[in-house]
């Protein structure tokens, strides 16, 4: 009686040879080697451009520099602003493009009159808000020195927000000057967006978050834990 033999496995059944296991990893490793090196002079070339970029910007800025301080020094024109104002020879920038510094140093010396918008303590400038507290107000120059102008008392729905402002910055203040840290706290839950944008649960966390990142920087009485 005669048995049927087994015919050869199958090629699909068979899988990978060890020696074609090893041919493909041999191949995937040749692709690395090729394409790392690649991506790398690649990466340095964008890395090389961006500081060409930088140098050539910080170089722009240099020239304006030094060209502006030339202006005023007198390198340029021959002589420093100055002089040319106390001559009459200054001719002066627009007012939108030219800073207050050489406004200021035109009025001040040829006596013309000028008002710009400056940050002063309030000392009755403004009458609804906190004496001392950061306030802008026109401020009229001219021969006699520079004098900050009273505009008597905002309108109340303008004072009234001012004033909100003004409390988170006076709290943030007493923070440093006073090592209160629940005052940072406070100050969180005072600003109107905070207020209106997280919860009492999620400004306490915020708070304590800040101060965790900001540690390093601040004072040891306001670098420990904040209190509940």
């Amino acid at each position: 009686m005669t048995h049927p033999t087994a015919g050869p496995v199958s090629r699909a059944r068979a899988g990978f040879t060890l020696i074609e296991m090893m041919m493909a990893i041999l191949l995937t490793m040749l692709v690395f080697a090729i394409t790392i090196p690649f991506f790398r002079q690649q990466t340095m070339a964008v890395d090389n451009s961006a500081g060409r970029l930088d140098a050539l910007q910080n170089a722009r800025y240099a020239q304006s520099y030094i060209d502006r301080e030339l202006r005023l020094a007198g390198g340029i024109t021959g002589q420093p602003i100055i002089v040319q104002a106390a001559a009459g020879d200054y001719v002066e920038p627009s007012e939108e493009a030219a800073e207050y510094a050489p406004q200021v140093i035109h009025s001040m010396v040829t006596g013309r009159p000028r008002e710009i918008q400056v940050n002063v303590a309030n000392r009755g400038f403004i009458d609804n808000l906190a004496d001392a507290a950061p306030v802008e107000v026109p401020c009229r120059i001219d021969g006699s020195g520079a004098g900050p102008v009273a505009i008597g008392a905002l309108p109340p729905q303008c004072a009234a927000l001012n004033r909100t402002f003004l409390s988170v910055v006076e709290l943030t203040v007493r923070a440093m000057t006073e090592g209160r840290p629940d005052h940072i706290r406070h100050a969180l839950m005072v600003d109107p967006n905070t207020a209106a944008t997280l919860s009492p649960e999620r400004i306490s966390d915020l708070a304590d978050a800040m101060v965790a990142a900001h540690r390093q920087f601040l004072p040891e009485a306001l670098a420990g834990q904040l209190p509940s």
